[in-house]
């Protein structure tokens, strides 16, 4: 196992290479640029200009200019081009935020999806198995810009509660338990629209395993001992029922970085996907670089878990 684990990740260091170069070579050859606001400045002469060129290396080639930008980011000098503010600053200022909206959203993902599963596949054939196929088609074919503006319109104009930013602003609360209860609604709203498809896919994969593994010889077993049905289920078929959605473990972690950029651009949420939205609009090549430099590592090691889930979850399953 550990040479396993050696071997993949002197594997993902490459492909991070590789990633991080093709990112940048994608966001140079886009229209615009960071300094592209000083075309229309009557304010800024030629000379600042070429100026600023300079001290941003955009004079030079674009892979001495991709050398520059990977050696200060992993020495942690790389600075924004809209503010010059550190890039691991920024992105620590808003990480927390992100990390409990998709905590929250993989809680609620996994507390609906796998009991959704379960009950579709033990009612299997049933109008009630139905009803559930209804319902998560229905949640995955709903995009979730649609869904956010939906959730905000109705919240707003028939709940009349506070949705935008992680606070109400203009509010003063009197106590603690205020405080977090309102801080704990601005996270639940966005964290809800953001596990809906999610809920939907998980419950089905969940359902076609959970089916294929009531089918098994130690279930089989397991009932001719006399077993309650649910003991059964959420003892002895739940466990190898699992093994799915372990896979999407490596997606979980990603989405830390882009998963949630509408969501949060939506809410007003001042996470890292709203960053990232801001940091494509602003053309800041070091933000960019930086946040899908982070995602593609992610991406990655979310691959190696997986991997590494599968050997722990199933004793079936053995790395040489």
């Amino acid at each position: 196992m550990f040479a396993f684990i050696i071997r993949r990740l002197l594997i993902s260091l490459l492909l991070l290479v590789f990633i991080s170069i093709i990112s940048y070579g994608i966001m140079t050859i886009a229209p615009g640029g960071p300094l592209s606001w000083t075309e229309m400045s009557p304010n800024i002469s030629q000379t600042q200009k070429e100026l600023m060129r300079r001290q941003l290396h955009f004079d030079e080639p674009w892979y001495k200019q991709y050398g520059y930008i990977m050696s200060d980011l992993f020495t942690g000098k790389l600075r924004s081009f809209k503010d010059n503010r550190p890039v691991l600053l920024k992105i620590a200022e808003r990480l927390p935020r992100t990390l409990l909206l998709n905590i929250v959203s993989i809680l609620m993902a996994f507390g609906l999806a796998i009991p959704l599963g379960i009950f579709a596949a033990n009612n299997r054939g049933t109008w009630k198995d139905t009803t559930t196929a209804a319902l998560a088609f229905l949640l995955i074919s709903m995009p979730s810009f649609w869904v956010s503006y939906l959730l905000c319109i109705w919240l707003v104009n028939y709940v009349q509660v506070p949705l935008l930013g992680t606070q109400t602003l203009g509010v003063v609360y009197s106590n603690t338990l205020a405080i977090v209860l309102d801080q704990t609604w601005h996270v639940f709203a966005p964290a809800f629209v953001l596990s809906l498809g999610t809920i939907a896919i998980w419950s089905r994969y969940m359902r076609a395993s959970m089916i294929e593994a009531l089918t098994e010889d130690y279930i089989r077993t397991a009932r001719a001992k006399g077993l309650p049905q649910v003991v059964v289920l959420y003892k002895h078929a739940l466990r190898n029922s699992l093994r799915p959605i372990i896979t999407f473990v490596g997606f979980l972690l990603p989405a830390l970085i882009g998963g949630s950029v509408i969501v949060e651009t939506i809410f007003g949420y001042p996470g890292i996907g709203r960053l990232g939205y801001q940091s494509v609009m602003d053309r800041d090549y070091a933000v960019l670089m930086t946040l899908n430099t982070v995602a593609a590592a992610l991406v990655l090691l979310g691959n190696l878990l997986a991997d590494v889930l599968y050997a722990v979850i199933d004793p079936r399953v053995r790395v040489r």
